[in-house]
């Protein structure tokens, strides 16, 4: 049995990777603003705003650290959780949604990233890391600069 942890599990692409994993037979950790719908037994939701950075990943953090990693064969992180506000004209945009949205957007995944490496290392277990992107990582949309760099970072 693998582990996935999953961020913005709740619905859409997310809650799909979770009920995917789930049905494969494997343990998943959501972590996410709401709770989804479905239940397993093999299923925890953490409720997790990754607006609030380092605070939200040091939760993240000890919840993970008390889990029994060693009965997993492999563990995948899948960065899935993001913003697309702000969307404007850069020089109209609020710094405070700004940061907001580079907090959850592009620095919880690398923070939470560098814990999951840490716990899989530890552990000697194998770790696979997505971070899903975006085709506008790679083509500018206009209004949506915060959103376009965050998914190239």
């Amino acid at each position: 049995m693998d582990l996935f942890i999953v961020t913005g599990g709740s619905k859409g692409l997310g809650e799909q990777v979770c009920l995917k994993a789930l049905q494969q037979g494997h343990q998943v950790v959501n972590l996410s603003r709401s709770r989804p719908s479905f239940k397993s037994p093999n299923f925890k939701h953490i409720t997790a705003d990754f607006s609030r950075g380092l605070g939200t990943i040091q939760k993240i953090e000890a919840v993970l650290e008390n889990l029994d990693l060693a009965s997993f064969k492999h563990i995948h992180l899948i960065n899935n959780a993001a913003l697309i506000n702000p969307v404007g004209s850069l020089v109209d945009l609020d710094l405070s949604e700004m940061n907001t949205h580079l907090v959850t957007n592009l620095i919880s995944p690398v923070l939470l990233s560098q814990v999951c490496a840490r716990l899989a290392a530890e552990e000697k277990k194998s770790l696979t890391i997505f971070n899903i992107g975006s085709g506008a990582a790679f083509r500018p949309i206009s209004g949506w600069s915060m959103y376009c760099s965050s998914k190239a970072g």
